[in-house]
């Protein structure tokens, strides 16, 4: 059997690489695995969700476990609602990959991601299908209970705003329709929202891209916000449109909230993965704060955090965790944390934006088969091995990256999906472009 967790838990299309049958088996080894036999259960709005959710409910009840069902709520929720219960949680989600795609990630009673070392455990039982089997009588009946309100509160409770702003928010029509709007409306003299249907039909790309978010650009420069916010399908991302109507780059609003939680501190460790922008390095070095890198992937920042006691850590992509609230990335607490910003500074998200220092990125996608994907990457590495000669520093933390004195290359496969990634960055976009060009 081919790898099931990729960099973000198991994910793939619907019918074909994600079916009934594996959500059984997952549901029957995560029975197998867990000591206290007892999960909740949370799913996103896609068509698809409430069906594989039962599939895995009956796999694991199979093995005589406790089901909470948690109902349609954002992955946060999911992951919070599993450290009240003290126990595992599972999601239902493909986060930000389009409608027919779905997935299942798994959650620590501590609301951390499983870690590669648990996902191993759960593949090779699995594998083995040596599943944990319940007797008749043993069989318990799932319940359901509501965590959105407490949820609210806790997020809300964890960040201090002392003004109000008007705020726009896109939820794409995913998992944060209900949440999002309600966790900004204590903070709001004025909230515009888009796409907060949770039918399962998604009306632009659900990642929370610049090229996605053209309708939040119009809408805040229409109603005169302060601020946009987008989420992707499950809620762990959130993305930024300042005032203006223009995206905030994702490595720059990383730069934005790890200022937020540094300020006042100095000599702090944050994590962020290794295909993150310089920028962070230089906006640390202003509170002599460390950067350690870590893989690509929610679930070996939230482990090199735990490790060395990080204060703060983030991605590109748009998932940033707060350790001193809690381990999972949050959307809207993330949301929130912006406003915790803009509340602090006085300034607006542009003029905040200003204050970090630039770099040219460019990212690209080689998109392939799912069976070539790892003769494309190798094909692509080479490339950057032919760069090591030039004096180079060589980094193979997660794929093969070359830096240089004025800019670095990054050739990695994608975790979750057929697609190769390819990122350069420079002082300058003439450097950046010709980077790139050594590996087309």
């Amino acid at each position: 059997m081919a790898k099931l967790f990729g960099t973000s838990g198991i994910r793939g299309l619907f019918n074909a690489e994600i079916t009934p049958d594996l959500a059984i088996k997952v549901g029957q080894a995560v029975g197998t695995f867990a000591e206290k036999n007892e999960v909740v259960i949370g799913r996103d709005t896609r068509t698809s969700s409430l069906l594989l959710e039962n599939a895995f409910i009956s796999g694991f009840e199979s093995t005589g476990g406790k089901v909470i069902r948690a109902g349609m709520i954002p992955t946060p929720t999911l992951a919070f609602a599993a450290r009240k219960l003290n126990s595992i949680g599972v999601m239902i989600t493909a986060s930000h990959n389009p409608g027919e795609y779905n997935g299942i990630k798994l959650w620590n009673n501590d609301a951390s991601a499983f870690r590669e070392s648990q996902e191993n455990e759960i593949e090779r039982i699995i594998n083995d299908g040596n599943f944990r089997k319940a007797s008749w009588d043993q069989i318990k009946k799932s319940s359901s209970e509501e965590f959105v309100e407490e949820y609210i509160n806790f997020v809300q409770k964890s960040v201090e705003i002392s003004k109000e702003f008007k705020i726009a928010v896109d939820c794409g029509n995913g998992a944060t329709a209900i949440s999002s709007p309600l966790a900004l409306e204590n903070y709001a003299s004025e909230l515009k929202t888009i796409h907060t249907e949770t039918h399962g039909i998604f009306p632009r790309g659900l990642e929370p891209s610049k090229e996605n978010l053209k309708k939040l650009s119009a809408l805040v420069k229409k109603s005169k916000s302060d601020i946009g916010i987008a989420h992707d399908g499950d809620g762990d991302r959130v993305a930024v449109v300042d005032e203006k109507g223009n995206f905030v780059e994702r490595d720059r609003l990383l730069a934005m909230l790890m200022k937020n939680e540094l300020e006042g501190t100095s000599g702090h460790t944050v994590v962020v993965p290794i295909d993150t922008s310089k920028i962070i390095e230089d906006v640390a070095a202003e509170y002599s704060a460390h950067v350690v890198y870590s893989k690509v992937g929610d679930v070996s920042v939230a482990e090199y955090l735990k490790e060395k006691k990080g204060v703060f850590g983030g991605e590109p992509s748009g998932c940033f965790i707060f350790p001193k609230i809690y381990m999972c990335p949050d959307g809207i607490l993330s949301g929130l944390k912006m406003l915790e910003y803009l509340s602090n500074e006085g300034k607006t998200v542009s003029e905040l934006n200003k204050e970090i220092p630039h770099y040219h990125t460019q990212r690209e996608v080689v998109k392939c088969k799912p069976d070539e994907k790892m003769k494309v990457y190798e094909k692509l590495a080479k490339k950057v091995e032919g760069l090591w000669g030039t004096g180079a520093q060589v980094s193979d933390v997660d794929g093969v990256r070359a830096d240089f004195s004025d800019g670095w290359v990054l050739v990695r496969p994608s975790g979750t999906e057929p697609k190769v990634r390819i990122t350069v960055e420079a002082k300058t976009k003439e450097r950046a472009s010709e980077l790139l060009k050594k590996l087309s």
